[in-house]
């Protein structure tokens, strides 16, 4: 993936591939764009609509889960790309806990996220939902799509509109190289490095063993996904190549629970 966000671990992603053009679109007008410095936690995006936080309605929290999910986002990620972060997530889960609630929604829209995070974030909702004694559901009206179905896989009850984009359950790594493009211009790249499967650049084409390597790695990052989904909704494996489903869909492979006419329906599973 060709964006340039200032946080770490963007190499790999949990995500669904058509979001990639919206950050190449965002990444274009930040370029545009004077420098300014940002909150960790902007009000505001770059289009001027305000960004999500934490909310309760009605003694429940209403956690939002919006835009490419990633970890160590900065504000000017946040800003510029739409990104949320696994931290901020995190932190207003933390932040839910300890009110007077009765339950916590996330409301997911949400192409996915990168792999460093996923699984953490993941895990303390799942035990969030052991230890606090309070149920914790899920909701999109929107795309709730590969990494942040990871993430909100343990919510006791996950609904959905109908015509939402969902599932894409797989990894994606995505490396470009311009060693043969220097060579036109007469420009020759060498690297030093102390191991075979060392990499670091892309003005050189990987080796066949460096290609083997990451394939491997993509594999077993993607294997760890399908287990998650597998404990927690009992997916098949043909439901979990990367495909996505609309939540009508979903719903009958039980990937989701229900579908639901909005937020105010979802709220309302909470009793």
């Amino acid at each position: 993936m060709n964006v340039s966000l200032n946080s770490r671990g963007s190499d790999f992603w949990f995500l669904y591939p058509p979001a990639v053009g919206e950050l190449q679109a965002r990444q274009k007008l930040r370029e545009s764009s004077p420098s300014k410095a940002l909150a960790m936690r902007p009000e505001f995006d770059c289009y001027g609509d305000r960004i999500p936080t934490m909310r309760l309605v009605d003694r429940l929290a209403v956690v939002p889960v919006c835009g490419p999910i990633v970890k160590g986002a900065t504000g000017s990620d946040k800003f510029y790309y739409g990104v949320c972060s696994y931290e901020d997530i995190a932190t207003d889960l933390d932040a839910a806990a300890g009110q007077d609630i009765r339950g916590i929604l996330l409301h997911v829209r949400s192409p996915g996220g990168t792999v460093i995070g996923a699984q953490e974030l993941a895990s303390k909702i799942a035990s969030m939902q052991r230890e606090l004694g309070i149920p914790i559901h899920s909701f999109t009206d929107d795309v709730c799509a590969s990494a942040a179905e990871y993430i909100s896989a343990a919510c006791e009850i996950r609904l959905t509109a109908g015509s939402a984009i969902v599932g894409s359950i797989g990894t994606v790594g995505i490396s470009l190289t311009y060693e043969k493009a220097l060579q036109a211009l007469g420009v020759e790249v060498n690297v030093f490095s102390s191991g075979a499967l060392k990499m670091g650049t892309d003005l050189k084409d990987m080796s066949r063993e460096q290609k083997a390597f990451m394939d491997s790695f993509i594999q077993a990052r993607g294997s760890e996904f399908k287990a998650w989904m597998e404990k927690y909704r009992g997916l098949k494996s043909e439901h979990m190549e990367g495909q996505v489903f609309a939540g009508a869909e979903a719903v009958q492979i039980g990937l989701h629970d229900a579908t639901v006419s909005g937020i105010d329906e979802a709220l309302e599973y909470f009793g």
